[in-house]
């Protein structure tokens, strides 16, 4: 009997559930070998090499998948993310409007990605839109709340820069997060003209 790619399928979807994402990519590839025209592989793989830091791979398999398939939020939330991570922020953004033009609810895990991804377009209301949404799904994210400093910041609202640097005081977890808030409090600080905790917090 011929091996079969939904057996392979199956595997991949077992491995995921285990948080094992190499042999669930390697299951993957091998359902691909067995049958290039079936879709849901191409979504699999997808989710596996961005799992696995391999966005440019990613979207080459995504790119197959929404040929065929045009309506799948979650493909196109997919594709955003990955170009959000190749730095490719334009269309980063433009797949997530895909995404969310499709399902306005769709977007619930990636709003972090889209806001952060017009805030490196400066389209900053824009960013501050995404953000608050992401906010809402996580009040204690670190890189939320740091997001929303720095949006707030470009747009020079210092008091709502600084009520978020405030915040993070109480969400740094690492050195590096303790140092990036220190940073961003310092700056805020001083457009705010309070210059002696400026100078505290650059020597923290």
């Amino acid at each position: 009997m011929p091996e079969s790619p939904e057996v392979y399928i199956t595997y991949a979807d077992a491995y995921l559930a285990l948080d094992d994402k190499k042999n669930a990519l390697e299951a993957a590839e091998k359902a691909y070998s067995l049958d290039i025209t079936n879709l849901s592989v191409y979504k699999l793989l997808g989710r596996l090499h961005i799992d696995n830091g391999q966005y440019q791979r990613a979207i080459e398999a995504l790119d197959v998948y929404v040929i065929y398939e045009t309506e799948d939020d979650q493909v196109f939330a997919m594709l955003g993310r990955a170009y959000f991570e190749l730095g490719e922020y334009k269309s980063s953004t433009e797949n997530f409007d895909k995404s969310e033009a499709i399902n306005r609810n769709g977007l619930r895990r990636y709003y972090l990605y889209k806001g952060l991804s017009n805030l490196e377009l400066n389209d900053l209301d824009r960013a501050v839109e995404d953000l608050e949404k992401a906010f809402g799904v996580d009040e204690r994210s670190f890189e939320v709340n740091l997001a929303l400093l720095r949006a707030f910041y470009l747009q020079e609202k210092f008091g709502s820069a600084f009520q978020k640097a405030e915040a993070l005081r109480s969400l740094a977890e690492t050195d590096e997060e303790t140092a990036l808030m220190l940073y961003w409090h310092a700056l805020i600080q001083e457009k705010r003209g309070e210059a002696k905790d400026a100078i505290r917090d650059w020597q923290d």
